[in-house]
């Protein structure tokens, strides 16, 4: 959510190409799964590496933005050849940190693997036609964002269904979010009654789907998963703050205090993930070494 409010206001003294990724909420959307992974589970030679490979990947964001800026254009940009430079860089160093890192993760990995490298290979389009920042961009974006989790998360020791049920859970954290977002801007662009009273439904739509999607998911998920009810309910303090601003018409001057509730919430629910994962690895570390006693 604070993706698209701080994108507008925020600006890099750096050269075109060569600066860090300019939306701030990404780094949450990629920092906190990945860290829930590696934290959760055990930060193995393979995990980290695949995080390396992900946060290269994410910081060649900027320097591909401006290649494909430049040929959407047809207009040599200032600083364009560094910014080739800077992104051929990026790649190799992901290429080897991700290759091995692969090589040494287990099949599970490699396979689950595929869905965020197959959403990194559809960023060049998305910026190529300039659709990174509508809502369709932005929610396969934070989907390739938090996926990169999944097979960090099994290469950390996590099984695979709870690996699956972290992701899922930062990823209907974020995409409620960003539907948030986007109300709260389609809100003070609604000028006629017929746009506003949509809003409104929208509003309650995504209101709706904060309360009631992580019951319904928890509901379904522990008999196939096997995947305690705690993990899911870990998701619950990150949708209260997209719940307040999908409902509630939200004045720029307290869009802040919004952002920080939601960063109150995504700390929350970063505890109470790890908190879980760590619980039932020991859990289940007891259970193993009391067997043989048995």
């Amino acid at each position: 959510m604070t993706s698209s409010v701080a994108t507008a206001a925020s600006q890099s003294s750096a050269p075109q190409g060569m600066s860090l990724p300019r939306e701030h909420g990404a780094y949450a959307e990629l920092a906190y799964p990945l860290l829930t992974a590696l934290i959760g589970g055990r930060a193995t030679p393979a995990a980290l590496l695949l995080s390396i490979a992900a946060v290269l990947v994410f910081l060649a964001h900027e320097p591909l933005k401006a290649i494909m800026l430049e040929r959407r254009r047809n207009k040599e940009q200032p600083n364009s050849k560094r910014a080739r430079g800077y992104l051929a860089l990026l790649a190799v160093l992901a290429l080897v940190a991700g290759g091995v890192g692969l090589w040494l993760a287990p099949m599970q990995a490699r396979v689950a693997a595929l869905f965020p490298i197959a959403v990194a290979g559809l960023v060049p389009l998305l910026l190529y036609q300039g659709a990174e920042r509508e809502l369709g961009g932005i929610l396969l974006s934070t989907l390739g964002l938090v996926s990169a989790a999944l097979p960090v998360g099994i290469a950390a020791g996590i099984p695979f269904e709870r690996s699956l049920c972290l992701v899922g859970v930062w990823a209907a954290v974020f995409v409620l979010g960003s539907f948030a977002v986007h109300i709260t801007l389609a809100r003070r662009k609604a000028a006629s009654r017929k746009a506003k009273t949509r809003v409104r439904l929208w509003g309650l739509l995504v209101a709706a789907a904060c309360f009631l999607i992580i019951p319904l998911v928890a509901w379904g998920a522990p008999a196939p998963f096997d995947t305690p009810l705690w993990l899911f309910v870990a998701a619950i303090p990150s949708v209260i703050a997209p719940a307040v601003v999908a409902l509630v018409p939200v004045s720029p001057q307290r869009l802040r205090r919004i952002g920080w509730a939601l960063v109150l919430g995504y700390a929350l629910t970063f505890l109470m993930l790890v908190g879980g994962l760590r619980w039932i690895a020991g859990l289940e570390s007891a259970a193993s070494m009391a067997a043989p006693l048995l």
